[in-house]
């Protein structure tokens, strides 16, 4: 054991300047901003933009080695380090949250099941390694739910591939939560079920934690990095958290591991799980003004808040996330009939044009592995409620 304590991990229930737009970007030097991050894994930042919004997070520097989304992080001025592993992370500077959604081809079940064995799986050590030196006082992990139940290292004790991130976690004294949740619990028109692990340092200063949960918003407005004071409310979450997106769809929830218990290097408690709250998400009320050039779609205004496209059987769905979203849903085509890169912009909820300028099979590639960025600050808000019940 760690310094003599139960170490658990619980389940939730419950281009160029010119193109830097001003929305995207906070113009406050780091030091003004308190509460610093980095990511690796990165992509075309998903869980960067989403955790910035909850939390308000100056990123330090990222980790990717796809060249499209290279060169979204280049444009949003975050330094990229390149392949995880050719990094030496005894020389990346320390930073207070870092968030990784590792690669999920080997966990999937529309893969192969390789599970930790397999040539993505893998990945994950590389990213424990970079947490093993780093030590920041949160991390933030994204990958698929079926990780639950894919394979892990020990076969014969039946041990799943979460088993592993957890007990990696725990053996360098982590603590913390892990739940699934959907983008269309968001109000987003697609399920997207992803699961998310929160640590926190166990022996780190605690009033350092509570600062970095917390977050440092701005003034920047929604639709940017950061979130703003006062006049940005967050999608689909009320005031007591996101619980009942996580409990209210029993479908949606994760499998218990095969093997409840796992002791690895003496580390590893075991892993339970929160009671589920009651509570309910609030529905957002339609935004006065919505902006078109920082949102997928066009403004409400232009159309008196629904768009003229016909979605016939998927009417209600696109309905409500024009309406939690704020903005209205373009075209899902492109002129020769082909899935429009826009369009699935607007479904992950990420800003208009935030993937232009690459290839349309390169956007697509790059969205689809994406987080959901409302999910992703959802997740992000959730580190500022401590759980309410383990067992």
């Amino acid at each position: 054991m760690v310094a003599g304590r139960r170490l658990k991990f619980t389940k939730l229930v419950g281009d160029s300047s010119a193109a830097r737009r001003e929305r995207q970007l906070d113009p406050r030097p780091a030091q003004e901003v308190g509460v610093n991050g980095g990511s690796v894994c990165s992509g075309c930042l998903g869980l960067d933009l989403g955790l910035s919004r909850a939390l308000g997070i100056e990123w330090a520097w990222a980790s990717e080695t796809d060249p499209a989304c290279s060169h979204i992080i280049e444009r949003e001025g975050i330094p990229n380090l390149g392949d995880l592993f050719a990094v030496d992370w005894s020389a990346v500077p320390r930073v207070d949250l870092f968030a990784a959604g590792f690669p999920c081809p080997d966990f999937s079940t529309a893969g192969k099941r390789a599970g930790m064995a397999g040539e993505h799986g893998q990945v994950w050590f590389g990213v424990a390694a970079a947490i093993r030196a780093l030590r920041p006082a949160i991390v933030v992990l994204e990958n698929v739910s079926a990780i639950t139940t894919a394979p892990g290292l020990d076969l014969d004790a039946g041990e799943s591939a979460l088993g592993v991130v957890l007990a990696d976690l725990a053996e360098v004294g982590y603590v913390g939560r892990w739940l699934c949740l959907r983008a269309s619990d968001l109000g987003a028109p697609h399920r997207r079920e992803r699961l998310f692990i929160l640590a926190t340092l166990a022996d780190a200063d605690d009033s350092r934690r509570r600062e970095v949960a917390r977050g440092t918003p701005s003034d920047e407005g929604p639709n940017g990095w950061r979130c703003a004071k006062g006049d940005h409310e967050p999608i689909g979450i009320g005031t007591s958290g996101l619980r009942a997106a996580v409990t209210s769809h029993p479908e949606g929830e994760c499998r218990p591991l095969r093997t409840a218990e796992r002791e690895r290097s003496g580390r590893l408690a075991g892993c339970g799980a929160l009671a589920p709250d009651a509570a309910s998400i609030s529905e957002r009320k339609p935004a006065d003004k919505a902006h078109a050039e920082s949102g997928g779609g066009q403004a409400r205004s232009e159309f008196g808040g629904r768009s003229e496209l016909a979605w016939g059987a998927y009417e209600t769905a696109i309905r409500r996330w024009e309406h939690a979203f704020g903005h209205l849903a373009p075209r899902p085509t492109d002129n020769q009939g082909r899935l429009s890169p826009e369009f699935v912009e607007w479904m992950q909820g990420f800003p208009a044009g935030w993937t232009a300028g690459e290839s349309r099979t390169a956007r697509l590639r790059m969205l689809g592995n994406a987080v959901q960025v409302q999910v992703a600050e959802a997740v992000g808000r959730l580190l500022q409620s401590p759980p309410e019940r383990t067992v």
